[in-house]
């Protein structure tokens, strides 16, 4: 069973007020983590609870509303620290992946880049984020779930995992990449009325076995692209590094981007609204002379 569809079901069952952190694999799909250890502080040193993720990767506790500090690890997996997350005063799930090490997957010595998305699963979240990166080869590669694989020059660019249906993850990862400024954008296939800013969007970019940053999309993020960090910068000693966005870029909001065909949806969106209420109101005045005739 997909993990995103047992997370739905653990919101069903859960406890009133109790967190579920659901631990995928992020390089298969539908592969959960099991007897994954998690940790959770209010601070740095203040461990309030711990656990571990039973046959179906999760693992339910009953946490206060708030930002706590999560930490995961695995046998074999590249281990999250203190990774910031914010719960409300419903049930939550939180789906988090976790990445093997190169020396468990038989790879050890390989340059590998990778970029793991993850979202929040609730209904009313963004169902299906998509994650996009252009190649910084002369090719300029797009690796999409439209284009799920790129082999260049003596470099690979694969999608692993494409999800569609809350969760994630979806996961991007580079073997060998070459020198120059590499692109990645988090896109909102669904449209709206959902929205990628309410929808506990995180990005983590990990370095060969260490994880290099995460990123949390902005609670404004209104647009249909999110670029959480300016590049991916692979330098000519072949050692990588992210170029983040500016305060000044920030504010000027060149972290987000929209087409012309997602103003557009949500044009129809608005209009089909409408139509809908006109129509309700229409039948209920059919429906009032029709008793008043008879």
């Amino acid at each position: 069973m997909p993990c995103q569809l047992l997370a739905l079901l653990t919101l069903l069952t859960a406890p009133a007020g109790a967190a579920t952190f659901q631990v995928a694999d992020a390089m298969v799909k539908d592969q959960v983590v099991a007897g994954a250890s998690i940790q959770i502080e209010s601070a740095p040193g203040e461990v309030v609870a711990t656990g571990v993720t039973d046959a179906q990767g999760r693992w339910t506790v009953d946490l206060e509303p708030g930002t706590w500090l999560v930490s995961y690890a695995a046998d074999g997996y590249v281990p999250i620290g203190r990774s910031p997350t914010a719960l409300d005063a419903s049930d939550q799930v939180v789906t988090t992946a976790l990445t093997m090490m190169l020396e468990a997957l038989g790879t050890p010595g390989v340059r590998r880049v990778q970029v793991v998305l993850t979202w929040g699963s609730d209904l009313d979240q963004v169902p299906d984020a998509d994650s996009h990166l252009v190649c910084a080869c002369p090719e300029g590669a797009e690796v999409y779930f439209g284009d799920r694989e790129h082999a260049g020059d003596g470099h690979s660019v694969d999608l692993d995992v494409d999800d569609v249906d809350w969760g994630g993850p979806e996961t991007i990862t580079l073997v060998d990449p070459p020198p120059g400024a590499y692109t990645y954008f988090v896109r909102n296939f669904s449209g709206p009325p959902h929205r990628l800013g309410s929808s506990d969007v995180v990005v983590r970019v990990l370095f060969g076995d260490e994880l290099a940053r995460e990123y949390r999309v902005p609670e404004s993020m209104d647009d249909e692209d999110w670029f959480p960090f300016r590049a991916l910068q692979v330098g000519e000693d072949l050692a990588p590094r992210l170029v983040d966005w500016t305060p000044e870029e920030l504010a000027a909001g060149a972290d987000r981007r929209t087409g012309p065909l997602y103003h557009l949806s949500c044009t129809w969106v608005a209009l089909l609204c409408v139509g809908l209420s006109v129509l309700g109101v229409l039948a209920l005045v059919v429906f009032r002379v029709a008793r008043r005739r008879s």
